[in-house]
């Protein structure tokens, strides 16, 4: 009994330090917490209706991609040529991400010219999508160079996903994109898993994104800090996300 009620103080200050510490944050001149829900998940620092965006798609958990999957599938049944690559980057294949993203040619180049290429043909989304981008470990990204209101070229790929949690896998330093795209954006979304690790993907390249808000996020378990970078897609007619 003595030790349940020393875990649970121990618990109780940690918790308590983690809100202290989060209301000493400041972002822009401005502090903001909405809520304090389940396990500690505190939000702050961005506007309201992005926060709301956010909590409600970590909390989702079903995604049907078979509409967006359709789009990808019909388009290579006339372009089989650029299937191959597309799915040697989605099983991993995807280092010369680094070079791009460093303004260097990958020795891949073929594969990501594929890529580029399909994402050319494929059919714009017909509906809105709100997607999450984990940091990857060695891409460089230049985020400490951004600014609320400014446009920025991304020279490389973007994988991104509806799912919170597979997002999290890759979300180096706990830093995130969150992706608003309007209906028309173009993404290359392929089956190529099983249920239980599909990462329900969507693939995008040299895309040009307009960074709106910054919203961040602690959580007490497990204890972490969270940024979450609120980017606007910026898309032309035909809806390639690069303009």
């Amino acid at each position: 009994m003595l030790i349940i009620k020393i875990i649970m103080n121990i618990f109780i200050i940690t918790s308590v330090s983690i809100l202290a510490a989060a209301m000493m944050f400041r972002s822009n001149n401005r502090f903001f917490i909405y809520e304090n829900y389940a396990f500690g998940n505190i939000f702050y620092g961005g506007n309201k209706q992005n926060i709301q965006l956010i909590k409600s798609a970590m909390g989702q958990e079903k995604f049907d991609m078979d509409g967006p999957r359709k789009l990808t599938e019909d388009m290579l049944d006339t372009h089989a040529k650029w299937y191959g690559s597309i799915v040697s980057y989605n099983a991993g294949n995807c280092w010369g991400n680094v070079n791009l993203s460093k303004g260097l040619i990958p020795t891949d180049n073929d594969m990501y010219a594929d890529i580029k290429n399909a994402l050319g043909m494929v059919p714009p989304l017909p509906n809105p999508v709100n997607l999450f981008h984990g940091f990857e470990k060695f891409l460089q990204y230049n985020d400490t160079n951004w600014n609320i209101g400014s446009a920025y070229y991304f020279p490389f790929c973007l994988s991104k996903t509806p799912s919170w949690k597979v997002a999290a896998a890759f979300a180096n330093n706990n830093s995130w994109m969150f992706v608003k795209y309007p209906i028309g954006s173009k993404h290359l979304c392929v089956d190529v898993r099983m249920p239980y690790n599909d990462e329900f993907e969507y693939l995008a390249c040299n895309e040009t994104l307009k960074l709106t808000d910054i919203v961040y996020h602690i959580s007490v378990l497990p204890p972490r800090r969270h940024k979450y970078y609120v980017f606007d897609a910026v898309i032309d007619d035909s809806g390639e996300n690069n303009v």
